[in-house]
């Protein structure tokens, strides 16, 4: 019995390290989207402590260059609040672009898995069919080699 070969094997192997790199890719993103968000919680929590320091002080009263500083310095913080936001967006995107590679590349993998399975049932059922047959035939054989010793015999 002949052994079960894919012919498409390469290109499903090729089609698993495709996959395997995709979720690599995926990984990063994710990694780096946590990473922004992160920068992102900590600029916002910079500016609310700036906030509340300056909300302590305004009791105790400050000069106009405090509060100068302190608008200043507000400003900032905002700005690198908004564009860490920008940058989180972006990664946002850049998630949910390589999310969808990732899908199209475990469907194209999932494709020729399901193929090489079908093949590889084909090729049982046939292995099964030729022992079958050769059962058969033996058992044909046999049967006809005992009704002509009958015939011998009789």
């Amino acid at each position: 019995m002949k052994r079960f070969s894919f012919r498409l094997d390469r290109v499903l192997e090729v089609r698993r390290r495709q996959e395997e790199r995709a979720q690599q890719v995926f990984s990063e993103a994710c990694r780096e989207r946590n990473q922004s968000r992160e920068r992102l919680d900590d600029c916002e929590q910079a500016l609310d402590d700036h906030i509340t320091q300056f909300q302590n002080q305004a009791q105790n009263g400050f000069s106009a260059l405090e509060a100068l500083l302190h608008s200043s310095f507000s400003d900032k913080l905002r700005t690198e609040a908004r564009d860490e936001q920008d940058v989180l967006l972006e990664c946002e995107n850049q998630v949910e672009t390589k999310r969808e590679d990732l899908i199209a590349s475990m469907k194209r993998k999932k494709i020729l898995e399901t193929l090489r399975e079908r093949r590889q049932g084909e090729h049982l059922k046939s292995i099964r069919r030729e022992e079958q047959k050769e059962i058969d035939d033996q058992a044909g054989r046999q049967n006809h080699h005992q009704e002509h010793e009958k015939a011998v015999n009789a």
